[in-house]
């Protein structure tokens, strides 16, 4: 198959295969073409389409599962996607230090939440991901050199099957929707309703004990996720710090 009439190749950043420009050179329509490993969650067509939503077309809420149907068709092998949305939020993420603000809104440039940054931890871009993230920070253990990872996302499912898919990565492989409903207990994050889950890996994992401790928050039809994850010393250690993290974060500007 040729390449339409009026299609202009250029190049484009990795992972992309294809990037092609057509249309009125002042205000072009985009095609890209992009390579991805066909597992995990870059073969999941939720995911996708929920990445799409968000970095694309400004759509903060992700699609629920039942709903995919409605935006989607299957055509032999491939899967064929029509969604539409206000447009892409702003993507401009400014260095954070103690008290700083998060990530831009998604209209005007604004701050669109407030919190405290612990000592020790250190912000960086994740935003751009299968999964993209709201706000990362890195936490280096200078004795052992281990690093753990705190997250704030969006995304879809019950908050069981999240909490069931937290589990498998600290390697509680039976962990089933009852133990998630277990292990949450609730609280609050910003005054809004939260539940709050401790999970340790097993003691004798041969790659090293994990813990994940987490805050999942609902706020106008979103589901946000509060994720500190690393080695069981290191997330012990940052136990408190989570703590006033949780306890200082402002949703600012909605989403």
């Amino acid at each position: 198959m040729g390449r339409p009439d009026g299609w202009k190749e250029e190049a484009g950043p990795e992972p992309r295969y294809a990037t092609f420009k057509l249309g009125p050179a002042d205000s072009p329509l985009e095609l890209t073409v992009t390579r991805l490993d066909n597992k995990g969650k870059a073969a999941d067509v939720l995911e996708n389409v929920n990445r799409w939503r968000k970095l694309e077309l400004g759509l903060r809420a992700p699609l629920p599962e039942e709903d995919l149907p409605l935006v989607t068709r299957r055509d032999n092998d491939a899967t064929f996607v029509d969604a539409s949305g206000p447009g892409a939020p702003l993507r401009t993420r400014p260095a954070d230090g103690m008290g700083g603000m998060g990530a831009a809104a998604a209209r005007g440039g604004k701050p669109s939440f407030k919190y405290d940054t612990p000592a020790g931890w250190e912000k960086f871009d994740a935003s751009r991901g299968i999964v993209p993230m709201e706000l990362a920070f890195r936490i280096k253990d200078k004795e052992t050199n281990q690093t753990a990872d705190m997250t704030v996302s969006t995304g879809g499912g019950d908050v069981e099957a999240n909490v069931v898919r937290w589990a498998g990565q600290v390697r509680l492989l039976k962990f089933s929707p009852a133990d998630a409903r277990k292990a949450m207990r609730p609280g609050t994050v910003d005054t809004l309703p939260a539940q709050f889950v401790d999970l340790e890996g097993p003691a004798d994992d041969p790659a090293g004990r994990q813990r994940i401790l987490g805050a999942i928050v609902k706020r106008d039809g979103t589901q946000w996720f509060f994720k500190l994850k690393g080695p069981h010393a290191l997330v012990s250690k940052q136990e408190a710090n989570f703590k006033k993290f949780l306890d200082s974060f402002k949703f600012e500007g909605g989403r």
